[in-house]
């Protein structure tokens, strides 16, 4: 019929035309895969659960018999397990070998706190039972013996090493019981281990 306006549909079309609202779609999905990676991705300490000793920073002096470790996880998941500090020496693993200062990349610390772990003994450890979810951040407060702690390492160094695992009581066949603490994959799991020297004060 003659004046008879166009009909109009719910998703906003007129005609056989498209719409404003179907032609910004249509270009959307045009350039969406073009703008792949344009703002780029995050750093991996922004994307993966994050682990980081807060005091003392960046080396830990030893005065008096006691020395005290506050550290911090942030979460990036839902994660359950246990946080462990471990009190370690080594004797081929120099403080020069290492950068574990907050300013370090964290892959490269990563791959440091891996080189102590595999080649220094543990003399203290402490841990906490732990669970958290995106963005959490929990502290925690560690302490250790330091009365008994060598003074001169030769090549080597001490460190306290922050990282994540799971910590478990076994019972042998005698009926004792030992613990056990395994690290987890930090690279499987997405998280990132720390530590930090310690050193006795230069007199």
């Amino acid at each position: 019929m003659m004046g008879e306006s166009p009909s109009k549909s719910a998703g906003g079309t007129t005609g056989q035309g498209l719409s404003w609202r179907s032609r910004t779609q249509v270009l959307a999905w045009v350039l969406a895969p073009l703008c792949v990676g344009c703002l780029g991705e995050p750093d991996v300490d922004d994307r993966w659960t994050r682990l980081d000793v807060l005091d003392p920073d960046p080396v830990a002096m030893i005065e008096g018999e006691t020395l005290n470790v506050t550290g911090a996880i942030t979460y990036r998941t839902i994660l359950t397990g246990d946080v462990i500090a471990e009190l370690r020496i080594t004797d081929v693993v120099g403080y020069d070998a290492v950068n574990l200062t907050p300013e370090a990349d964290r892959m490269g610390v990563l791959e440091d706190v891996e080189l102590i772990l595999s080649n220094s003994r543990t003399v203290e450890s402490a841990f906490f039972r732990v669970t958290g979810w995106d963005h959490l951040i929990q502290e925690l407060q560690f302490q250790f013996d330091a009365s008994a702690l060598p003074t001169d390492v030769g090549a080597g160094g001490m460190y306290v090493i922050l990282y994540f695992g799971t910590v478990d009581d076994m019972e042998l066949p005698d009926g004792s019981e030992v613990t056990v603490i395994e690290a987890a994959d930090f690279r499987e799991s997405e998280i990132l281990p720390t530590g930090v020297e310690i050193r006795w004060p230069e007199n």
